[in-house]
């Protein structure tokens, strides 16, 4: 990956950060951007999203989705590229991946005492 996508990823992280402090109207829950990959050709950026609480991440992942156009229009006042990727946020499963591996790991030290 070249340096330039590089930068393009942590730009496109850190305003979208800031969008979705400012209005992302995200209540009771912790909304995140674990990481941005953007194509080579700029045209497309998937943001991977962490959510906590995990059970409410079905209808944030609706709501980011559904309001995609207003997160694109902000980034493309905020960031002056020629193309703005367009963006596809992506559930981040990896938190819920780590939990699982941790209460496998709970379960088999808990047998081992018995």
């Amino acid at each position: 990956m070249s340096f330039r996508i590089l930068k393009i990823n942590e730009l496109l992280k850190s305003n979208l950060g800031e969008i979705f402090r400012r209005d992302g109207n995200f209540k009771d829950a912790l909304v995140t951007i674990s990481q941005v990959e953007t194509t080579n050709d700029l045209r497309e950026a998937k943001i991977f999203v962490s959510i906590f609480p995990s059970k409410m991440s079905e209808k944030l992942m609706e709501n980011l989705n559904r309001r995609k156009g207003f997160f694109q229009k902000e980034l493309h006042g905020k960031l002056y590229m020629k193309p703005m990727p367009k963006i596809f946020f992506v559930p981040d499963r990896s938190q819920e991946k780590t939990e699982a591996i941790e209460e496998v790991i709970r379960r088999e030290k808990k047998e081992e005492g018995k």
